[in-house]
């Protein structure tokens, strides 16, 4: 079994074809179609991403005279706690009506009332930001477009290192994961656009891909573009979300929004539709004040109808199936609730790549969108709107840029990323450790080193396993083919992620986020001296940290 090298070239390579890398493909044909775009996508491009194939809602859209973008940023600056920046998030704001506009010229339904009005849905504790949507084939509808642009895609194949020189990105290797082709494509500019770390505390369940985000999401993206200089911001917000128990299936907003309730053991409400926050639920559970139940025997047949055509064909259909088995009714029995495993992301946190309102980091020609940037709370609508503002930068990079036509090093890099691949697949020598025991010993560290309550001993203990791990990876873990070969690329990048997970933690010494990021040794909120972003990048030699602070970015008037 051997690798083998391909050498593509392209204008621009993205890399993950979920929404945010889908709509930055779309929009760039649609405007240049001049240029040739390449999307390197882990699974396959009909149905990848977080959301795979369909949605229920449209999270953040300021309708004009329902909602402003002042109010929407200060509902999330409330959320943030403050940690976040003006201009990316008020540009989301104000592009964000536009965009629900072009989604529905694309054929996607959003469903109006007898006023002819969108179905506007208030999910936070202030402001009604929440559109609904009833798409359950938004991603194959993308996929169509993609495949009218005659795009070109690489199904199966995932990003392995990022090509950087003298702080310009040169294109980037991928490994297909199914026949162990590395792909080394040269590229004027990069899209990073492969979502979160979702695969980074360990469910409940014990199960490795039992998580709430796509399973797929490694942190690939975040390790990418921290290896090749890019700044990475927001790591200490190791985010839980409450969900159904044992499954990690959204629901509660789906629900709460149509009328049910979350009550106690005692059957005492805690939340319902006109109290609605995830945190009261998160700070509950985390405190041990469960169990939860979500409650619907209230309802209308109605409702209920309306909540399961929902659920079991644009949210999750096999829920269904488990609801079946396990003899659960809505309208009649109590849901449990629970908390599932931390995650880094910057679509439901803070955690990501630092970029501006232009979708432009820190590398010259690299841009980033969706979950795998910093975007505070950005959703759905962030990975639509920061998908397109990628494709539009990208355009004018590829316009306006001066790429030589040879690079004497880029090969170089090529053949050092192929014997690196290749020394991983490990035929010949005595590694004996499953990808997968590898990695479950690695995320049940991160539970109990790195989460809330955090301290600096637990801190610092578990940074010193993980720096274990790394050293250990090579030598000790099996990788007998390219599917294996693919779990050992994804266990450094959550390595990575812990790494710096770890780092951020120690460096900010407050608590913030409420059992987000809770300090035992520094158990006040100091906006005094920690009202700012951590930012991390790599220091002179991998995986050596660099630390950086970074003041808040304010708007006008602030």
């Amino acid at each position: 079994m051997k690798l083998q090298q391909v050498i593509i070239n392209t204008d621009v390579l993205i890399i993950g074809g979920g929404c945010a890398g889908s709509m930055a493909a779309i929009c760039i044909k649609d405007a240049a179609p001049n240029l040739n775009v390449c999307i390197m996508e882990k699974g396959h491009i009909k149905r990848s991403g977080s959301v795979t194939m369909g949605m229920d809602a449209l999270n953040v859209a300021v309708i004009p005279g329902i909602s402003t973008p002042e109010e929407y940023l200060e509902t999330v600056k409330k959320k943030c706690w403050g940690i976040m920046d003006y201009f990316p998030n008020y540009t989301l704001a104000i592009k964000s009506f536009e965009l629900l506009k072009t989604l529905e010229s694309w054929g996607v339904f959003f469903p109006k009332n007898e006023d002819g009005n969108y179905n506007i849905m208030q999910v936070d504790t202030s402001g009604k930001f929440c559109v609904g949507m009833d798409e359950p084939d938004l991603k194959p509808i993308m996929e169509k477009k993609i495949r009218e642009a005659k795009i070109d895609v690489l199904n199966k194949t995932m990003g392995t290192k990022l090509i950087v020189k003298n702080g310009k990105i040169l294109g980037a290797v991928g490994l297909n994961i199914n026949n162990g082709q590395v792909v080394c494509c040269k590229a004027k500019c990069v899209i990073l656009a492969n979502g979160s770390a979702s695969r980074f505390g360990l469910p409940n369940t014990g199960y490795l891909y039992g998580t709430f985000d796509f399973p797929g999401n490694a942190g690939d993206g975040f390790a990418l573009a921290y290896r090749a200089g890019a700044k990475i911001t927001g790591m200490e917000f190791t985010l839980k979300y409450a969900l159904v128990k044992d499954l990690n299936i959204p629901l509660i907003y789906i629900v709460l929004t149509r009328g049910g309730e979350v009550v106690n053991g005692s059957g005492e409400v805690i939340v319902d539709k006109n109290n609605l926050s995830i945190f009261l639920i998160v700070e509950a559970l985390e405190n041990r004040k469960g169990p939860l139940f979500l409650k619907t025997d209230h309802l209308s047949k109605e409702k209920i109808m309306e909540i399961e055509n929902i659920l079991f064909s644009t949210e999750r259909p096999m829920q269904r199936r488990y609801w079946e088995l396990k003899d659960i009714k809505f309208g009649r029995d109590l849901i449990e609730l629970n908390l599932t495993e931390a995650q880094l992301c910057g679509g439901h946190g803070i955690s990501g790549i630092v970029i501006n309102e232009q979708s432009h980091t820190n590398i010259k020609g690299l841009f980033a969108a969706g979950d795998v940037s910093s975007v505070p709370m950005q959703h759905l609508t962030g990975a639509f709107v920061y998908g397109k503002i990628a494709g539009e930068s990208a355009i004018e990079y590829c316009n306006n840029g001066n790429f030589p036509e040879n690079h004497k090093d880029i090969h170089w890099e090529f053949d050092a990323e192929l014997s690196h691949l290749g020394s991983l697949l490990n035929l010949t020598k005595n590694n004996t450790i499953q990808p997968t025991t590898f990695e479950y010993k690695l995320r049940r560290i991160i539970n109990e080193y790195l989460l809330s309550p955090k301290n600096s001993s637990s801190l610092k203990k578990g940074l010193s396993l993980i720096y274990e791990l790394r050293e250990q990876l090579p030598y000790q873990v099996l990788a007998k083919n390219f599917h294996e070969l693919s779990k050992v690329l994804e266990i450094g990048y959550i390595l990575d992620c812990a790494q710096m997970s770890a780092i951020s933690s120690l460096t900010r010494k407050e608590s913030r986020w409420g059992c987000i990021h809770r300090r035992s040794d520094y158990p006040d909120t100091d906006d005094v001296n920690w009202l700012k972003h951590i930012d991390l990048q790599v220091g002179q030699t991998y995986p050596e940290t660099d630390i950086y602070l970074r003041e808040i970015q304010r708007g006008d008037g602030e």
